[in-house]
């Protein structure tokens, strides 16, 4: 299994297309970790791709932190760190 972690800050629309480019595959698995989040957008993406966790970290925890706690909540065997742009 695959980790993928995308650290999110307002750019929901740059992560749906960058999704949308990603193989949907049951060894896959893509971790949003939102330092802030347009919540309609949230969960119009949440209802759109089905392998999606979001993690909040409810505030702006900054990158490295970020990737930190979606490594944390991360079951893949690899990790991959992954810019929405």
């Amino acid at each position: 299994l695959v980790s993928i972690i995308i650290v999110n800050y307002y750019s929901e629309s740059l992560i749906e297309s960058c999704i949308s480019e990603i193989t949907d595959s049951e060894f896959l698995e893509i971790i949003i970790v939102s330092n802030g989040t347009d919540t309609k957008k949230r969960n119009e993406l949440l209802q759109k791709f089905q392998n999606l966790q979001w993690v909040e970290s409810g505030y702006n925890a900054g990158f490295g932190r970020a990737n930190n706690l979606g490594v944390s909540n991360a079951r893949g065997e690899f990790v991959l760190l992954l810019h929405p742009d």
